[in-house]
């Protein structure tokens, strides 16, 4: 498959649940500055732009069943820099060490990019941590597949 056929074609959108809530941004909003600039350049730059196709690197991982983890290490400049043309916002003096992000990630119907889940490793890397945080995304993604075929039904019925 050539490069057109796989990139800059992925749109990244949250979860959200039955409330209306999106999970995903409220933790992104919570975090410093510099790390929620490290997240956007991280989809802009590289989820939005591979997809799915990043399974075979090191930013991300499948889990099984259809999650991913999607794994952030760079500072929005370091991502830019690598990746993207634009102008880093990122202050001088945070970039670089510090960030550890993760984003679970379900992708489906045409090119979606499903934003389940995130947390900061750098806060809490223990085990416990990291399998309480795939089960909830997990939760959520099952969830959200329930409602896709119950809309799915719904549609059919009327």
């Amino acid at each position: 498959m050539s490069d057109a056929d796989t990139t800059g074609e992925w749109t990244a959108e949250f979860y959200e649940d039955e409330s209306g809530r999106r999970p995903v941004e409220e933790w992104m909003l919570d975090l410093p500055e510099f790390k929620r600039a490290a997240v956007i350049a991280a989809i802009e730059c590289r989820l939005e732009q591979r997809g799915i196709n990043l399974s075979d690197s090191n930013w991300m991982t499948p889990l099984g069943d259809g999650l991913h983890e999607f794994r952030i290490r760079d500072s929005e400049a370091q991502i830019r820099q690598k990746f993207d043309t634009a102008d880093a916002k990122t202050p001088k003096g945070l970039d670089g060490g510090g960030i550890l992000l993760r984003v679970f990630v379900h992708f489906y119907g045409k090119k979606i990019c499903l934003l389940l889940g995130g947390y900061d490793k750098k806060d809490d890397n223990s085990e416990k941590k990291q399998n309480r945080e795939i089960a909830t995304a997990r939760k959520r993604m099952a969830e959200w597949k329930r409602r896709q075929q119950s809309t799915k039904k719904g549609v059919k019925h009327q």
